[in-house]
């Protein structure tokens, strides 16, 4: 039907049940993978369904970046990261993401970590921005086994949670992660897993004078366990700005 004109059914006008105006409802209604938080506004996805791959694979040598149809959060596939038993051969995708304007900005990223309640290793989240005015880098590491979480804290990885519980004995159980950060403060915000929740805003990253060129990454890293192969999949990465 036109834009402005009422609805029509099969024969005749019809009127909708109920108007909906938020929209991030329609678009959990609609299968949007922007379902966990759904706060701040949607700039950059990646549901790992496509067949040309956004990420770039930046691993080291031995270690192992695919798409997956073993398990995911939703569609037919993830993105799997296997390293192997051996120290420092970590698995990493990256995202080079066309910079916004500063504010609040979000990370949200579903993750398998299956293995890792029971080897050591862990994941890690880490972002570099440069704006032309400053330089950003921050990130957080979530390690099941020590029930450990570190955030990079001006530039040096600090403990700031020791009694996390992340069950990741099956595979098929996923897990959502969500980091948001200020840009404009040079502070973090808060991090998000599944129900939990923590203020970050306390923290203070690593904010630098810099006049290089604009360019803001992201990384996702696996990083090894030293006597044993280890796996996690990764799904439904979602990049926010204006979060509240």
């Amino acid at each position: 039907m036109a834009h402005g004109m009422r609805d029509y059914g099969i024969y005749a006008v019809k009127s909708t049940v109920v108007a909906l105006e938020d929209m991030a409802e329609l678009a959990a209604r609609l299968g949007s993978i922007v379902t966990y938080d759904r706060k701040g506004d949607v700039i950059f996805t990646d549901d790992y369904e496509a067949p040309t791959e956004k990420f770039r694979d930046s691993s080291l040598a031995l270690a192992e970046v695919k798409l997956d149809s073993t398990t995911a959060v939703s569609g037919a596939q993830s993105v799997k990261l296997t390293t192997p038993d051996t120290t420092d051969r970590y698995a990493e995708i990256s995202y080079v993401i066309p910079p916004y304007r500063l504010g609040k900005h979000g990370i949200k990223v579903s993750i398998s970590a299956y293995q890792m309640g029971g080897l050591t290793g862990y994941y890690q989240i880490y972002v570099l921005f440069y704006d032309s005015v400053h330089s950003h880098e921050l990130g957080v590491k979530i390690n099941p086994k020590g029930e450990l979480v570190e955030l990079l804290i001006s530039g040096v990885w600090t403990t700031i949670i020791d009694d996390l519980f992340v069950d990741t004995s099956l595979v098929t159980w996923w897990h959502n992660v969500k980091l948001t950060f200020d840009l404009d403060t040079g502070y973090y915000d808060k991090l998000l897993i599944d129900a939990a929740s923590w203020d970050l805003s306390a923290y203070q990253y690593l904010k630098l004078a810099d006049t290089t060129t604009t360019l803001f990454e992201v990384y996702f890293t696996l990083n090894p366990d030293a006597d044993n192969e280890l796996e996690l999949y990764q799904d439904d990465f979602v990049y926010t700005i204006n979060e509240p």
